[in-house]
């Protein structure tokens, strides 16, 4: 019987305590595999529960209803006791439970109930009458001297039957309702006529007009074989994966994982010394971490290869995989990656059959290895950021790298996807390198605890203080603060706010180049040369600003500070993601064909 892992998160879902709670899913339905499937198989109603963890994170396997064309209707019931509904599809292996709430609505006849509920259904629908004599006229009424009647059979016919009319008189108020229950009965049948907003939200439901697109939730569908595997991306209180992602501000921005790191150039890698937990024999292995790729070109990510080994590389994109025994052969594992996004990536390497890689929990295309199958065994170091001769560039590692003398499966990878510190219990975890510690320094996690060294000079893509010393806190009078991020709720200065020194550099357009011309400085504060292009009159000119310190809503304040004529310009900037655009007007009613040197800055703003 197929099977389905909805995975859940009750933190971004909006669950004040989202920590070790329980949701209840039980199945509506009963099914059965088709005449083509296997019918010893029946998938009955039943229940099953799912404790969240400590970040939320939940999951739970799901049983469907196989091939007998019934949808596989669930309920679920949330910590709150709030209550929904949805359809498991066919051939999905993993799916959000956001996805089955917003997409999976039951509704109409493809929804199979109980042969109960079925007969319920058809009495309620009966309009017909039937006439005394179509009813059998076996069994007769025993005689009874009591208000008692005892019917054996399915006749009543030639039998008159009396009863104390006690009950029935006006006399005593003693009829089967009093008046006041008479008055009350006639009230509710007024007000029930009565269907309005405020009547329906007492009752936790929503008007139609309340319901922006009725219809599309009313005939809500989904391809077969769709996997949605982008977890905690939902919220219950919208309709559309756009509103969801807005909503809990869910969004493909390159800020997903934090403090991570690059790589200048070859000379520029982590290491661990030579060990046989590193080597992998002929045995299957596999390897965990998370990357962003900018890069079209050869990017590496780690080997340990030398007369034999393997290595892990992207190519215009495509994740390799590189295998060395009697020869060295390259395995394609997924493609399109250098998208400039956090992706989590799992690669496990069945010796004697396929590899895989896993993107965000999801499985990709596996690749047959058996070819492979030799000695990998080699006195090589293990290296981070470096294959062959190949530097790391236009790539940033974060969270954990990892190595597994192990193939590991769906469900560690799925794990290691929403909580990247599971890879350390994964399984025959034999390297762990932390990328993210604060200090600027590299440690092994795994119980082998390997020296991890740093070779030639490591980009920290995120600010890290190293060190709080002779730093009061709290003191009447105390020492200077230095550090990359200094928050709180007011940041006061009794002199002046500014930048330290490295903080700042200098660029030149370029002389000829045209003040259109793209500028590159990845600096907080700085000084830009333009070109002395002439500028006419009333005219306005834009350049692109790479800066990758800029975040989309910052500021950015323009000075001219020297070159051409001063008060003769304006400047105005707009932000993105690493980049701004800059328009330059000359104010003047004449050409200007001067080189004005502008001082810019850097300041950090939010819009919420």
């Amino acid at each position: 019987m197929a099977s389905t892992t909805v995975n859940f998160n009750l933190k971004t879902a909006g669950y004040v305590n989202y920590a070790n709670q329980t949701l209840t899913f039980t199945l509506l339905n009963a099914g059965a595999e088709a005449a083509t499937g296997d019918p010893t198989y029946v998938a009955l109603p039943g229940t099953v529960t799912a404790t969240s963890n400590n970040s939320g994170d939940g999951s739970v396997t799901l049983f469907r209803n196989g091939k007998s064309s019934i949808e596989s209707v669930y309920e679920v019931v949330f910590p709150n006791r709030e209550r929904a509904k949805f359809i498991i599809p066919s051939g999905s292996s993993t799916i959000e439970l956001a996805t089955l709430l917003v997409d999976h609505v039951p509704s109409g006849a493809a929804t199979q109930q109980s042969s109960v509920y079925i007969a319920a259904i058809q009495r309620a629908n009966h309009t017909g009458t039937q006439t005394l004599s179509t009813i059998s006229d076996s069994g007769t009424i025993a005689s009874q001297n009591s208000n008692s009647v005892s019917i054996s059979g399915g006749s009543i016919s030639g039998v008159t039957l009396t009863a104390s009319t006690a009950n029935l008189t006006d006399a005593t108020d003693k009829r089967f309702m009093t008046d006041a229950q008479e008055t009350k009965l006639d009230t509710v049948e007024t007000n029930a006529d009565v269907t309005d907003t405020a009547n329906v939200t007492s009752a936790g439901a929503l008007m139609d007009s309340e319901v922006n697109n009725l219809t599309g939730v009313k005939t809500l569908t989904i391809p077969d074989s769709t996997t949605i595997n982008a977890f905690a991306k939902d919220s219950l209180l919208n309709g559309d994966a756009a509103s969801v992602k807005a909503a809990i501000g869910v969004t493909d921005a390159s800020s997903f994982v934090r403090r991570s790191i690059s790589f200048t150039d070859a000379s520029a890698f982590l290491s661990v010394a030579d060990h046989a937990n590193l080597d992998v024999g002929t045995g299957d292995f596999s390897f965990s971490f998370a990357a962003k790729v900018s890069s079209s070109s050869n990017t590496s990510i780690l080997q340990k290869n030398g007369s034999a080994g393997y290595a892990l590389f992207f190519n215009n994109g495509i994740l390799k995989l590189t295998l060395n025994t009697s020869g060295t052969s390259d395995f394609d594992l997924a493609t399109g990656l250098n998208d400039n996004k956090w992706h989590t990536y799992v690669v496990t390497v069945d010796r004697d059959d396929t590899a895989i890689a896993y993107v965000d929990g999801v499985a990709q295309t596996g690749v047959n290895v058996s070819g492979k199958a030799g000695d990998l065994d080699n006195t090589s170091n293990f290296q981070i950021g470096v294959v062959g001769t190949t530097p790391g560039s236009g790539i940033a590692l974060g969270n954990y790298l990892s190595l597994h003398k192990t193939e590991l499966d769906s469900t560690a990878a799925s794990n290691i996807y929403f909580s990247p510190d599971t890879a350390l219990t994964a399984g025959s975890t034999q390297l762990m390198v932390d990328l993210r510690k604060v200090t600027k320094t590299f440690v092994d996690l795994s119980t082998n605890a390997f020296t991890v060294t740093t070779n030639g000079t490591i980009i920290f893509n995120e600010g890290r203080i190293t060190a709080l010393d002779n730093i009061p806190i709290g003191a009447t009078t105390p020492a200077a603060i230095t550090g990359t991020n200094v928050t709180g709720t007011n940041v006061l200065a009794s002199t002046t706010l500014g930048y330290t020194t490295g903080s700042g550099g200098t660029v030149t357009q370029g002389d000829t180049s045209g003040k259109g011309t793209t500028v590159v400085l990845s600096k907080s504060t700085g000084q830009i040369t333009l070109d002395d292009a002439s500028l006419a009159g009333d005219t306005n000119v834009t350049f692109t600003f790479t800066n990758t310190v800029i975040s989309a809503n910052d500021i950015l304040v323009f000075n001219h500070v020297s070159g051409g004529t001063i008060g003769a310009y304006n400047f105005n900037a707009v932000a993105g993601s690493g980049t701004a655009t800059v328009t330059i007007r000359n104010l003047t009613s004449g050409a200007l064909a001067e080189a004005p040197v502008v001082s810019f800055a850097v300041i950090k703003a939010v819009t919420s």
